[in-house]
């Protein structure tokens, strides 16, 4: 017989699961450089924005059913529907241009989230549907595995009713103190600092750098005549690294990456014939590093941020005082509105301006891609692409390359990203879209806002009639 757990048994538990804050920085107040993950930037909260730390909340507690861990549940009392059940209900594998945002936009926005935010899971022995991502569901599944159920009548999956997932690892608060909700933690730096192209520790940074010429490069291969990131092992042509994991995803993502390491390597350059061997290696490297950052924030700031969200943007003056670590709500929801400007096929252009050849769908290029950069060509032709082809409109459209295509590979079926996007919300907490529209309305209006939305009509203080039309039954 199985004994149900306490609230008291699950609270232990969630402590003895917990991951343990990362080392206590020891801070230099003369060192004029950033470290690389994340501490000292502020000296009187040497902690606030080092990886391996928990993100903040934006509005309020987490959102559990038993306010410590529990998923939450429906009104009526019953588990909320499956995340897969909804996707395919109210998203549409169509497109939708959007002539205002180049796909660069999706691009940068995607380079940018892998500088913010990356969210650890457990890992498990035995994964949560017969230890694939798709299958049936395991029995007796660890208390972390969270699936996502999958209709018996679903568009796309036969003959299987499980999507497999794994809940975020959390820990303490920067003083070692249990919050009593799970919070979930930032394997990553909370800053906007290159930690993508350098790394979040020094050993990775380390890893990156060729020192061999003293001029602060970072290491490169040149391969097909052409500077690409290094790899590892070297034997592998397309097995490229960087300063984050996940550089190999998509093509469009390691181009980007490559472009960053030649960046860096071009400001090292010129560093080092303005001042020549009177200065050493470290210098070389800190001062591009340094200069790299600062372009990086700019074009985030002025480029980037005003085609998001218009042209005035408010930004707040820098505070000693105020925490910097990325809220829940923006890593698990709000910045995920990028995966609906992804497109399906991903046209490039020749420098003379007609259509390449090595134009791709994305669904066939998740993680095995990278061999694309080899082509001399490829390179040049994919940033042409981006700039002469629009996003995708941030709307209930999504490319069927990710709601059922994500990382399929030749003998297993894609992932749902928006599936995911929505369970992983459920898993972090975040309130249910009508309280977070509330909590909105609360903090930007100057006046009380109207009462929670009972029928999507309700809506149209904050929707157009368009979005509220498409809302009914039946509509889309």
């Amino acid at each position: 017989m199985r004994v149900a757990k306490t609230d008291t048994q699950e609270e232990d538990a969630s402590v003895r699961q917990a991951t343990p804050l990362p080392a206590a920085p020891t801070c230099d107040p003369t060192y004029r450089y950033r470290t690389f993950d994340g501490t000292c930037n502020n000296l009187n909260s040497p902690r606030f924005g080092q990886a391996g730390t928990i993100f903040q909340r934006l509005m309020g507690p987490a959102t559990y059913a038993n306010d410590l861990s529990a998923i939450r549940l429906a009104k009526s009392g019953n588990p909320l529907p499956s995340t897969r059940l909804v996707s395919t209900t109210v998203t549409v594998n169509s497109s939708v241009f959007d002539y205002d945002a180049a796909l660069i936009t999706m691009q940068w926005g995607q380079f940018m989230d892998h500088d913010l935010t990356q969210t650890p899971q457990f890992t498990l022995t035995v994964g949560c549907c017969d230890g694939g991502r798709f299958g049936n569901v395991t029995a007796n599944p660890n208390a972390e595995c969270l699936h996502i159920p999958i209709p018996s009548d679903d568009p796309v999956y036969s003959n299987v009713n499980c999507m497999n997932m794994i809940r975020s690892t959390y820990g303490p608060r920067l003083d070692g103190t249990m919050p009593p909700r799970r919070q979930q933690i930032n394997a990553i730096t909370h800053w906007i600092d290159g930690s993508q192209i350098y790394g979040n520790d020094n050993s990775t940074a380390q890893t990156l750098r060729d020192k061999s010429s003293g001029k602060g490069l970072l290491a490169f291969s040149i391969q097909n005549g052409q500077i690409l990131l290094p790899t590892s092992p070297s034997t592998c042509a397309e097995c490229f690294m960087a300063g984050d994991n996940r550089v190999r995803e998509q093509p469009l993502l390691t181009v980007m990456h490559t472009l960053w390491l030649r960046e860096h390597n071009r400001v090292a350059k010129a560093l080092y014939a303005r001042f020549g061997s009177s200065r050493s290696d470290e210098f070389y490297y800190q001062e591009a590093r340094r200069i790299v950052i600062a372009e990086f924030q700019h074009i985030t700031y002025t480029e980037y941020l005003p085609v998001i969200l218009g042209p005035e943007i408010p930004v707040p003056p820098f505070d000693t005082r105020s925490n910097p670590a990325i809220f829940n709500e923006f890593a698990a929801a709000a910045f995920r509105m990028g995966h609906s400007q992804l497109r399906s096929f991903i046209k490039l252009f020749e420098a003379d301006g007609s259509a390449s050849n090595q134009s791709f769908f994305l669904g066939n290029s998740f993680l095995t891609g990278a061999y694309r950069l080899l082509n001399p060509r490829f390179i040049d032709n994919a940033l042409r692409g981006q700039l002469l082809i629009p996003a995708q409109s941030v709307d209930e459209c999504f490319a069927p390359d990710v709601t059922s295509q994500l990382f399929r590979t030749t003998t297993a079926l894609g992932a749902d990203l928006v599936a995911i996007n929505m369970q992983r919300g459920r898993d972090h907490g975040l309130p249910p879209y009508v309280r977070a529209r509330q909590i909105a309305m609360e903090i930007l209006q100057p006046y009380p806002p109207p009462p929670p939305p009972m029928t999507f009509d309700d809506l149209a203080p904050t929707h157009s009639p368009e979005v509220i039309f498409l809302s009914y039954p039946g509509r889309i």
